[in-house]
């Protein structure tokens, strides 16, 4: 059985590479202001990189935020657990080609990122701190580019329209959504929904009158859990 599990997650050895604790230690000091140092880094990321605001301009950036401390958060369990998902990903890399993202995009989001979280860590930021962080990202983005067609650039206006299509059907699949969400919202089972980003993007009334029934405990595993929160949040 651990055997299969471990198939399932794809263990990579390059994380046994990377210090774990620090990692975690980083991130839960910069917990507390998370969602404040994810509206600087998108700040800070189109005033430097003003060419990669485009591939945002169909974004919530207020639901993207909270994307991205759900990703971080993903990140550091990934290491600490010494699992690295490389499928999910790989999904995700595919994803970010067709928005138009190349590999130099990658190095500008990891240099913003590590002067914003430089920022808000204070004294506790040192150059082990910032040489681990910049490692884990390295790893992250590798990952995701393998997964990129080599054909990345000689047909960007056939992507577009590739995504568009997929917008227009997701309206059809919007009036869907209403419906099956009416159906269950007071349904008595628990039930969430996930999107490939590993996104909690739907939770019914059952799901969250159970999470509170549980919240000591989900507190202590989880600092700062909130049941009515949860929605916008990574599943790890």
């Amino acid at each position: 059985m651990k055997t299969g599990a471990n198939k399932r997650n794809n263990i990579d050895p390059r994380l046994a590479e990377i210090d774990s604790n620090l990692l975690k230690q980083t991130f839960e000091a910069l917990i507390p202001e998370g969602e404040a140092l994810c509206v600087r880094f998108y700040e800070r990321l189109f005033d430097q990189y003003p060419e990669v605001k485009p591939l945002f301009e169909k974004s919530d950036m207020a639901k993207q935020s909270k994307k991205l401390l759900s990703a971080l958060s993903l990140v550091v369990s990934s290491f600490v657990k010494k699992e690295l998902p490389i499928d999910a990903l790989k999904q995700l890399g595919e994803r970010h080609q067709t928005y138009g993202a190349v590999e130099g995009h990658y190095q500008a989001v990891a240099e913003v990122l590590l002067g914003v979280m430089q920022e808000f860590s204070g004294q506790i930021w040192t150059n082990e701190v910032e040489k681990v962080w910049r490692d884990a990202l390295n790893i992250v983005a590798t990952t995701m580019i393998s997964a990129y067609s080599i054909t990345e650039g000689s047909s960007m206006e056939s992507t577009k329209q590739t995504v568009q299509v997929e917008m227009e059907s997701k309206d059809v699949e919007n009036n869907d959504t209403q419906h099956m969400q009416s159906a269950v919202d007071n349904a008595m089972t628990a039930i969430m929904m996930v999107d490939l980003d590993l996104i909690i993007t739907y939770a019914n009334k059952a799901t969250i009158s159970l999470l509170k029934k549980h919240a000591d405990a989900l507190n202590a595993l989880y600092s700062g859990f909130s049941a009515d929160n949860i929605v916008g949040t990574c599943i790890d």
